[in-house]
């Protein structure tokens, strides 16, 4: 959801929430802080997050607070595609999980695990195989899975199962991959208001990863490596996490939306760029009759 037009270039802000920004101009209140006491915790909706104001914000009874983070681009694509990119890397270089001669024949081995667990536990996955080019492992770039948002998941529950025998060595990799899977699964099995305890289970979860994943990231810095790149998408994560409202973020994830731009798409390449607009709603709105009537004759009568 577009906010508005506020010139954040200048003022550093990372988030619509809270003051946080990226530590440029003021450091208190840099979004990588994510103790308890961090001071942009202080700031929620104090400021708008625009110039000018756009028209949805003149609507009656519309209140900032009803805006709420898509937890598909947050995490599955977002945050998640850094965790299984540097935690593949890290495991492919050890030759622990994966015993094979070289990268490649480790990358094969993965690929066909990954496969058996998605076929094992009924889980649909488009990913034809891991490679180095599908996490990005290149010298001057930071490691990051290119895979969809439904791939992203079942990814990381699967790099959860073959690490956990590892534990020992791999605790910090697991401990992110558990934390996450565990609020994910609670979020998306929730209903849309979750109770005391579930709003409890996440924070912690949610507290468990981000502390996790600074220390790893700051680990990498202090090494020179490009790993555990910190994005404004961990600091939205953890508002997430943090479930101010009783109301469940996953009941705001854009899923369908995306399927459907997919499929209008195809639409748009049909028609004129210049109509484009107006003859892909006229298209869609022609299907509908046809649509209901499938459905109607699918469906059996109660």
């Amino acid at each position: 959801m577009i906010l508005a037009e506020k010139n954040f270039s200048t003022t550093l802000q990372i988030c619509w929430m809270c003051n946080a920004s990226k530590g440029a101009a003021d450091i208190s209140m840099v979004f990588t802080d994510t103790r308890e006491n961090a001071r942009w915790r202080t700031t929620y909706y104090q400021d708008k997050p625009w110039d000018l104001e756009p028209p949805y914000g003149q609507l009656i009874g519309f209140d900032l607070k009803m805006v709420v983070g898509d937890l598909l681009h947050v995490y599955n694509l977002g945050i998640a595609r850094d965790v299984i990119g540097c935690s593949l890397k890290t495991i492919i270089k050890d030759n622990v999980v994966f015993h094979a001669g070289d990268i490649n024949e480790r990358f094969r081995a993965a690929t066909l695990s990954l496969r058996d667990f998605a076929r094992a536990h009924g889980h649909s996955l488009k990913l034809k195989k891991l490679t180095k080019n599908k996490i990005q492992w290149e010298s001057k770039k930071y490691p990051e899975f290119k895979g969809s948002g439904s791939d992203a998941h079942v990814t990381s529950i699967w790099l959860e199962s073959v690490i956990t025998p590892f534990a020992d060595q791999y605790s910090d990799l697991l401990t992110l991959l558990w934390s996450t899977n565990h609020a994910m699964r609670l979020l998306y099995n929730g209903d849309r208001f979750l109770s005391m305890p579930e709003r409890q289970t996440v924070r912690v979860l949610g507290k468990v990863f981000q502390q996790t994943y600074m220390r790893l990231a700051n680990e990498a810095l202090a090494q020179h490596q490009l790993m555990w790149r910190v994005k404004p998408k961990t600091h939205l994560y953890d508002h997430l996490c943090e479930c101010r409202f009783a109301r469940n973020p996953s009941y705001y994830s854009t899923w369908m939306d995306e399927d459907w731009l997919k499929k209008v798409s195809k639409s748009m390449k049909l028609v004129s760029s210049k109509t484009a607009q107006n003859r892909v709603l006229e298209r869609w709105l022609l299907s509908i009759p046809v649509n209901l009537k499938k459905m109607m004759a699918e469906t059996p009568p109660s």
